[in-house]
């Protein structure tokens, strides 16, 4: 099957604007291109999800997930990752996931089949 993907170098970022359903989880598989495993191409990522709560203006970090691939050889498949968002429930604000590293060189960052969940009600 096909599955969406949310491609991005690094220093991108993609918000979007909610109020956060109780008892949400964001789930994703991160990966990078197959490219960036050669010696001398990238440094690798950090995938990074973070909230701006619009009452108070404040960001805080969701988490983050450093993937490695030409250092750390597990980092060369598809990454299942899985974040609870319960603590976020009810606020009104801006989800926003983002992809970060030292130089940017061939950091090509893919977020595959991003979905949030929760449960009907």
């Amino acid at each position: 099957g096909r599955a969406a993907v949310l491609y991005m170098h690094t220093g991108s970022s993609a918000g979007y604007d909610m109020v956060m359903p109780a008892m949400a989880r964001l789930s994703a598989w991160l990966t990078m291109s197959p490219e960036v495993c050669a010696p001398d191409k990238g440094d690798g990522v950090t995938f990074r999800v973070e909230f701006t709560d619009r009452r108070d203006g404040e960001t805080r970090l969701v988490g983050e997930r450093a993937v490695e691939p030409k250092q750390n050889p597990a980092d060369r498949r598809l990454i299942p990752w899985d974040l609870d968002l319960s603590r976020l429930a009810g606020r009104v604000g801006t989800l926003r996931l983002s992809v970060e590293s030292a130089n940017g060189a061939w950091d090509w960052a893919m977020w595959v089949a991003p979905r949030m969940e929760w449960p009907a009600g």
